[in-house]
């Protein structure tokens, strides 16, 4: 399955690394919250995944790092996407738990002033079990019927089942071979995955078209044709793009690499 170079995916990494803590798009831009969960998140999968733990083990003894998200963790401006990046970046880092209580009351907010899907995905990811009281006390017992959009995409009924997952629901058995045919439909002839059954592979799409079939405990329809769509992304410089020939970045090469372990788990 080790059909990329890895090596060179932990060059591409590392010269994104800033002097002040952090990670960033570009070796020219500043780091971000996004960029940094992303790096750290390659660094994870590939210390479970393919068992080179040095780049992890680096950044926990990076002080830099650890302050740069001390300092981002105690930001109030935060939407809720950026409070769980922040709140798993600070996990990676080895930071101690006290530093994380700020995120978990954030992500309970946002939830409460903002009931959506995507809100209560990511609060979810932060707070687990502990959330399943706020969504029934905000939107009843239907809760979970409330969130899914009419006319999912790919990515928002991943997040539907993960959040499920988080607060320790499992759909009905009909539901969920539904569901594990339609992201089966979402692979396309180059073997990628699109928003939708028809639509254009990228990505993004693979990785969570390939997340929801595990929580599904399903298997994609053409396990090689996902293993060749996603090789093929990966450039020269290591990192990967969102097709082939595109431009790599920090996002895309998080959802490659986790595909890649997703895939390697689904055999």
């Amino acid at each position: 399955m080790l059909l990329v170079e890895l090596e060179t995916i932990i060059a591409y990494v590392s010269v994104l690394a800033k002097a002040e803590g952090g990670f960033g798009a570009t070796r020219r831009l500043p780091a971000t919250a996004e960029d940094t969960f992303h790096a750290l998140a390659i660094f994870r999968v590939l210390d479970q995944w393919a068992h080179l733990p040095g780049p992890l083990a680096a950044c926990r003894e990076n002080q830099g790092l650890k302050e740069y998200l001390r300092q981002r963790l105690n930001g109030r401006q935060l939407d809720a996407k950026t409070v769980f990046q922040l709140h798993a970046a600070a996990r990676l880092a080895d930071l101690p738990p006290a530093a994380t209580t700020v995120s978990e009351g954030l992500a309970g907010g946002h939830f409460h002033r903002h009931p959506s899907l995507h809100t209560a995905y990511h609060a979810a990811l932060v707070l687990g079990h502990a959330l399943l009281p706020h969504l029934k006390e905000r939107l009843g017992d239907e809760w979970a019927a409330r969130l899914l959009p009419e006319r999912a995409t790919s990515e928002e009924l991943m997040m539907w089942l993960t959040l499920q997952k988080a607060v320790g629901i499992t759909p009905q058995a009909d539901r969920r071979a539904e569901l594990g045919r339609w992201f089966g439909d979402c692979q396309g002839p180059d073997g990628g995955f699109g928003f939708l059954p028809g639509t254009t592979s990228f990505m993004e799409n693979c990785h969570f078209c390939l997340q929801a079939l595990a929580l599904l405990e399903a298997r994609p329809r053409d396990p090689q044709g996902a293993l060749a769509f996603i090789t093929g992304c990966q450039t020269i410089n290591g990192g990967f793009g969102r097709r082939a020939k595109a431009a790599p970045f920090l996002d895309t090469t998080y959802h490659a690499v986790s595909s890649l372990m997703l895939l390697d788990h689904l055999r």
